[in-house]
């Protein structure tokens, strides 16, 4: 007598509703081709609250789909890690989680936040057969500050269309080579330089899809270095890849140590911070200094004290 397969469960979370039951089982097995994962839904081999469904059925939270355990499915736990005792959170609701990233950490690949915070999050969230958290946006490996995390997917998608609207405000604080005294606007073309791995002017042809847009506010300058420098504020109003870095070298004013770009040697390294975000109603985050980038500061420009819009840096 032919006996019945194990049959895996899994529950139908908050950040799965909605979502048909076909795409949720792409990513549940993604090792399997579609038209698998469709001839097991019409045969019922796969169910939906121990009922077929068609592919298209859209899931509600606390449904519970059934699998036979002999398939292959994507392992849904997270990674342990180990190398972080705390993260270094400036903010956490039901949606978001903000760190202040630390300079030389990526956001993916190793060493990451993802994983640890990935690990922070494993009993913290509900469980979910579609939705993983991850980075809203990104910055530098040796980019510091502010960087969020999706904690659900209605923060993701929140954040994501806010992005893409415009409302996110988005502040960094540098050290410019040369002196600026008024605020100035910078607007370019920009593609990638693959094979330099290095951001440069494109064509206008591209302009419209590819410009890269900074506002750039002067705080404070010092004659200290031949150069010249200044302590600047950039909003950024788009998000192009290395833009501050490659829109200031355009301008005859590269960071100061960002030697890829043509900025003197200075140190070792640059200093580039996502100081504040904003998202209206949502996100009002500030984030301190690093210690090094602080000492630079008050090296270069003396003690300040260091304000823009009502804001100390």
């Amino acid at each position: 007598m032919e006996q019945d397969p194990v049959i895996r469960s899994f529950t139908v979370g908050i950040n799965d509703q909605g979502k048909r039951i076909d795409r949720i089982l792409r990513n549940l097995l993604p090792q399997y081709p579609l038209s698998s994962i469709y001839r097991m839904i019409r045969k019922g081999t796969i169910t939906l609250n121990q009922s077929k469904v068609a592919p298209t059925h859209r899931v509600r939270e606390g449904d519970v789909l059934s699998i036979p355990s002999t398939l292959r499915t994507k392992e849904l736990s997270h990674p342990e890690f180990r190398s972080f005792s705390s993260l270094p959170i400036l903010y956490e609701d039901e949606d978001f989680l903000v760190l202040d990233k630390p300079k030389g950490m990526s956001v993916h690949g190793e060493p990451s936040l993802l994983k640890p915070v990935l690990q922070y999050l494993h009993d913290k969230i509900p469980s979910s057969l579609t939705y993983t958290p991850g980075p809203l946006h990104r910055l530098d490996r040796n980019t510091t500050g502010i960087l969020v995390f999706g904690k659900s997917l209605k923060g993701a998608r929140l954040f994501s269309s806010a992005l893409q609207t415009g409302l996110v405000q988005k502040f960094y604080v540098s050290i410019l080579t040369g002196i600026l005294h008024e605020p100035t606007r910078w607007e370019h073309p920009l593609t990638r330089d693959s094979r330099n791995r290095k951001t440069v002017l494109g064509t206008d042809s591209a302009r419209e899809k590819k410009v890269g847009i900074t506002e750039v506010f002067p705080v404070a300058q010092s004659t200290l270095l031949p150069s010249g420098t200044t302590l600047v504020i950039l909003r950024i109003l788009t998000g192009k890849t290395h833009q501050i870095r490659a829109q200031a070298s355009f301008e005859g004013h590269p960071l100061l140590g960002d030697t890829k770009y043509g900025g003197q040697r200075f140190r070792g390294e640059y200093f580039l911070h996502a100081h504040r975000l904003i998202l209206p109603g949502r996100l009002k985050v500030q984030a301190p200094l690093p210690k090094k980038f602080a000492v630079t500061l008050r090296t270069l420009f003396g003690e300040g004290p260091f304000i823009f819009d009502g804001v100390s840096l």
